[in-house]
């Protein structure tokens, strides 16, 4: 895939026939728009040896706000429990709220750790693994214990049980306490999985820019 300011340019290897099917998904960032106005997205496709397609969409803007985040932290602070009785994890949002729920939540240290134990086998994506990971801003706290108990899932074969150890090392333990363990901890992992690898250099990554001299090999 080569990609421009306007668009990209896939190369199958291979002739499509009329038969054939390729499906590009996307997302579309819209900047300086007013809320309540209706804009048109415009796609436009064609091949190397077929005539030009195009489709048009036309998308309303909403008013910036998060109603996802407004929800969790209603739901946290009236009655959570009820909420996780009731949430279908298998609903990509109700997930979502169901992993943000212990960031925001008064909770003491068991409860969220229970409530993590619980949540943490659900995840299924890296948005609902990396979203969720950055609200438990707890784990700045009490880091020793945070340390161990996040550990235990760096030994998972789970993809993203691994993934949700990792993104909380480098949300919460890149830093000069913790950087020599960390960047140990990301050596050994060791796991063919797609997002695993790519949280594992994402972390390292971090590593390097704030502690480039430990970081190099």
């Amino acid at each position: 895939v080569n990609e421009t300011k306007n668009g990209f340019t896939i190369k199958t290897g291979k002739d499509i026939t009329d038969t054939d099917k390729l499906v590009i998904r996307y997302d579309v960032t819209f900047d300086g728009v007013t809320a309540g106005n209706t804009y048109a997205n415009i796609a436009i496709a064609k091949g190397s040896n077929t005539a030009e397609a195009k489709d048009r969409n036309e998308i309303t803007a909403d008013s910036g706000e998060k109603p996802e985040l407004i929800i969790t932290k209603k739901a946290a602070k009236e009655d959570y429990q009820t909420f996780f009785a009731e949430a279908d994890v298998s609903v990509y949002e109700e997930l979502m709220i169901r992993g943000m729920i212990p960031g925001y939540a008064k909770l003491t240290i068991k409860q969220r750790k229970q409530e993590l134990e619980r949540f943490v086998p659900y995840i299924n994506n890296w948005a609902v693994c990396d979203c969720c990971c950055a609200t438990y801003k707890f784990m700045k706290k009490d880091q020793d214990e945070w340390l161990a108990f996040i550990k235990k899932y760096l030994s998972s074969e789970k993809e993203y049980e691994l993934r949700f150890a990792i993104v909380c090392l480098l949300d919460f333990f890149i830093n000069d306490t913790y950087i020599d363990e960390v960047l140990e901890l990301l050596a050994d992992v060791q796991h063919d999985a797609y997002y695993v690898k790519m949280a594992d250099a994402w972390a390292l990554s971090i590593c390097y820019i704030k502690f480039p001299q430990k970081t190099e090999p």
